[in-house]
């Protein structure tokens, strides 16, 4: 694993969480979204969405990720 990813995960992993507790995770997920110019937004049950708002090249994939944030 890159040197980078691994520290986005301990940011990630060092924050407190139980379930219907999340806002640290969320937070500290809100504050890399803004470092990278990534858009963060909530849907109404309370999920995190970042979009990268480049415009991908023709034909390539879209990618999505999902994770629990009240046991990371």
């Amino acid at each position: 694993m890159k040197r980078r990813h691994l520290k986005i995960l301990r940011e990630l992993l060092r924050q407190p969480t139980a379930p219907f507790c999340e806002e640290a995770v969320v937070q500290a997920v809100g504050r890399w979204a803004r470092q990278r110019g990534v858009a963060m937004s909530r849907d109404p049950a309370g999920n995190v969405l970042l979009e990268y708002r480049r415009r991908p090249r023709r034909g390539r994939p879209h990618w999505l990720f999902s994770a629990h944030m009240d046991h990371p």
